[in-house]
C-alpha cells in the first residue's frame, strides 16, 4: 500500500527519482547504453524500454477507468510469473528499436505520464474502488509503482552497472 498521503508528495518523488536516474544516464556514453548486464541481459536501452512500456500500460489503465473500460492487461492479481512475461514480451517486441528512438520516446513517456498525473484529481488517487480495475490498492499505488518506484529501482541498476563498468 502507498505511503502517500498527497498529491504534491507523489509529484516531487515522481520529479526527484527521475532527475536522479537521468544524472546517471549522463553519465554513460551511447556505445555503453547498449552493453548487455543491467538487469540481466539487459542493456540500458532495454531497462528505458521496460519504463517506457510500464509508464504506458499505466496510462492504458487509466484511460480505461476513465471509459469506464476493463484493460486488456489486468494489474490485479498479476503474479510474478504473468509480469515476467509482460517483461519478456516488452523485451522481444523492443529488440530491434533504434537507441535514438528509444531515448525520445523515454523522454516523451515521462513527460506524458506527468502531465497525466498533475491532472488527476487528488481525491481520485486516494479514492478506494475508485476504478474497477484497482482492486484493494488505489489509483496512487499504481502511479507510484509505475514512475517513482519503477524509476528508484531502474537508477539502483544504473549506477550498479556504472560500478561495475570503472571497475
Amino acid at each position: 500500500m502507498t505511503k502517500y498521503t498527497r498529491k504534491a508528495d507523489l509529484l516531487q518523488d515522481i520529479q526527484s527519482e527521475r532527475r536522479r536516474l537521468e544524472k546517471n544516464l549522463a553519465r554513460l556514453p551511447e556505445d555503453q547504453l547498449l552493453l548487455p548486464g543491467v538487469v540481466g541481459d539487459w542493456s540500458v536501452k532495454d531497462l528505458l524500454v521496460h519504463l517506457v512500456e510500464w509508464e504506458q500500460l499505466f496510462l492504458d489503465w487509466y484511460r480505461c477507468g476513465i471509459e469506464n473500460r476493463l484493460p486488456s492487461v489486468q494489474p490485479v492479481g498479476m503474479g510474478k510469473t504473468a509480469i515476467d512475461l509482460l517483461n519478456q514480451q516488452f523485451y522481444i517486441r523492443n529488440q530491434a528499436r533504434p537507441l535514438q528512438d528509444v531515448l525520445a520516446v523515454f523522454h516523451a513517456s515521462y513527460q506524458e505520464i506527468y502531465r497525466v498525473v498533475q491532472q488527476i484529481p487528488e481525491e481520485d488517487m486516494f479514492s478506494p474502488g475508485h476504478f474497477n480495475w484497482t482492486g484493494r490498492w488505489v489509483l496512487v499505488d499504481y502511479i507510484a509503482a509505475n514512475t517513482c518506484s519503477h524509476y528508484a529501482w531502474a537508477n539502483g541498476k544504473v549506477k550498479s552497472f556504472i560500478s561495475r563498468l570503472v571497475q
